[in-house]
């Protein structure tokens, strides 16, 4: 679970890389952030070497947050352009698995009708969606929208069942049907603690199911089928205007374009080697 967090550093940002900087050390992988300067006018001004040193001692201070230094498995990565076109560009290196996104990139996504971009994002990795101020702990149950274990697409079962497996939780399948009349409710383990719900309904209720579902249940992580995208939005448009996501939300890989392998591959921990303090940061500066 490489994860890339593009950010402007703006103050609310400290609460998502608060999140990811757990959610990262959790997995024992690296969080990258990344961080461009763009502004003409200023290097004009003042020269390129002087705005450069400005920018990377801002991006130096948000990762160190309220810690003495940046942590050993934070990476900081300073670029020159605009950060829409440098996410692209790293993401197109296709090492991360995971892109990080917040409450305004959620609205433009799902609120404002542009899910084509989501659909065709590059890097074809995850997208994990944070709530401001939320805080990291290992989910407990785990919403799964968009299918059971018999229609979700392989690729995604595999994505599920490793995060169901990884953090020891319950998973709670949603697969609303296009066509179905149906209404069934069913159960059965995961691990010797652990449990795998199937809830079956008519794609015409998905609104109300979910509403209800929701408050009657403490899930506190949703993940979404790339088939399901348009269904989930249409909740997403009933709720109250305005209102801010509370819960984690992870876009899956994109099973068309991602690459088969076995499950077991997922499950596998990677090597982690940590940096010492003493090491610099990937990216350096030398004014």
């Amino acid at each position: 679970m490489a994860i890339l967090y593009p950010c402007k550093l703006e103050p609310k940002a400290a609460s998502i890389f608060s999140y990811l900087k757990d959610l990262a050390n959790f997995h024992k992988e690296e969080l990258t952030i990344l961080y461009t300067y763009e502004d003409y006018y200023l290097r004009r001004m003042f020269g390129t070497s002087k705005v450069k040193k400005f920018a990377w001692n801002k991006l130096r201070v948000f990762g160190k947050g309220q810690e003495k230094q940046v942590p050993s498995h934070v990476i900081l990565r300073l670029r020159s352009g605009k950060l829409k076109e440098q996410t692209t560009l790293a993401l197109q290196k296709e090492v991360y698995t995971v892109i990080a996104r917040n409450n305004e990139d959620f609205d433009f996504y799902f609120r404002k009708n542009n899910l084509a971009n989501l659909k065709n994002r590059e890097g074809h990795c995850q997208t994990l969606f944070i709530p401001y101020n939320k805080k990291w702990s290992p989910p407990q149950n785990i919403l799964v929208f968009g299918g059971d274990i018999q229609s979700l697409d392989a690729i995604e079962q595999q994505q599920v069942l490793s995060l169901g497996i990884q953090y020891n939780c319950n998973l709670h399948y949603f697969n609303p049907e296009e066509d179905g009349e149906s209404w069934t409710y069913d159960s059965k383990p995961l691990t010797a603690n652990r449990f795998i719900y199937e809830k079956k309904f008519p794609a015409d209720n998905t609104s109300d199911v979910i509403t209800e579902y929701l408050n009657s249940n403490k899930i506190d992580f949703i993940v979404l089928s790339n088939s399901a995208l348009h269904l989930f939005k249409e909740w997403v448009l009933s709720r109250r205007p305005g209102k801010e996501i509370s819960r984690t939300i992870l876009l899956l890989k994109n099973p068309k374009k991602a690459q088969t392998k076995s499950m077991f591959d997922s499950l596998i921990p990677k090597t982690w080697s940590k940096k010492s303090s003493t090491n610099p940061p990937e990216e350096t500066y030398n004014p």
